[in-house]
């Protein structure tokens, strides 16, 4: 055995040993968050990725589990309680269900907490009973992400770049009517605020329409959003956190 082949095993041994010891003062947490774009498949890699953790039935890749050493798997409440809790078992049964169907899509932060005891390895092997590790899973609407470049863009810049991508050639049928209006203007003129009220009369009418029925028609979507949630508070998530804490505590009387 050569030295550097020694040294690495050494090295390994003492690193496990440091893990050991680190894991016997506090439970070590795992944060992962996960973000994209609209419909890029968030909830569904959550989902899946929690469902195959619980089970370890396709996850022969996972080092711990192909070892043997994951006792169990479990959800606990999530630590921040500010934040929402991701609707696991909803989207499951989306997915899972008699008429499967694309569990509904992230629309705000939430988080899950799923708690995993392991068996240690190392020097510490047989002075010390398993370990439980806490992956704390933040979904995070990617959407949200769009808006960071604007930081570093002026007023002008952002403007400029809106107008150029106005102008592309698959934008044209939207665009067409405002960029003429735009070049109709005169940014070095002196302000006429009835002319410009005169000029958008027309147009500012229809646009307030609209906008009316888009408020009217998103008041009664919340309205609905918040009884589904109350509906589901009170017949999936209170009695999913209830179970997780009853499996808590079996799991500490257990050691």
């Amino acid at each position: 055995m050569d030295l550097y082949r020694l040294t690495d095993r050494i090295g390994r041994r003492i690193e496990d040993t440091v893990e050991d010891l680190g894991s016997a003062l506090f439970d070590p947490v795992i944060r992962l968050g996960v973000t994209g774009l609209s419909r890029a498949g968030k909830t569904v890699f959550i989902t899946s990725l929690v469902a195959n953790l619980i089970e370890r039935g396709r996850m022969p890749q996972l080092r711990a589990a192909a070892e043997g050493r994951i006792e169990t798997a479990y959800l606990q409440p999530q630590p921040d309680h500010t934040l929402p809790r991701f609707a696991f078992e909803d989207h499951l049964a989306a997915l899972a269900g008699p008429e499967p169907h694309w569990p509904e899509s992230t629309r705000s932060i939430s988080t899950l907490r799923l708690s995993l005891r392991v068996a240690r390895r190392g020097l510490l092997t047989g002075l010390a009973g398993p370990t439980v590790v806490h992956l704390d899973i933040v979904d995070y609407p990617g959407e949200w992400l769009l808006d960071l470049p604007l930081m570093n863009l002026s007023f002008t810049d952002w403007s400029a770049a809106a107008i150029a991508t106005a102008r592309a050639p698959a934008r044209a049928a939207q665009s067409d009517a405002w960029l003429a209006r735009i070049e109709a203007c005169d940014p070095a003129a002196p302000l006429d605020e009835a002319a410009a009220r005169a000029k958008q009369a027309g147009p500012l009418s229809d646009a307030t329409a609209r906008q009316e029925v888009v408020v009217e028609e998103t008041k009664v979507a919340e309205l609905e959003a918040e009884r589904e949630e109350q509906r589901l508070q009170a017949t999936v998530r209170r009695p999913a956190d209830a179970q997780a804490y009853q499996q808590v505590t079996l799991a500490k009387a257990e050691r």
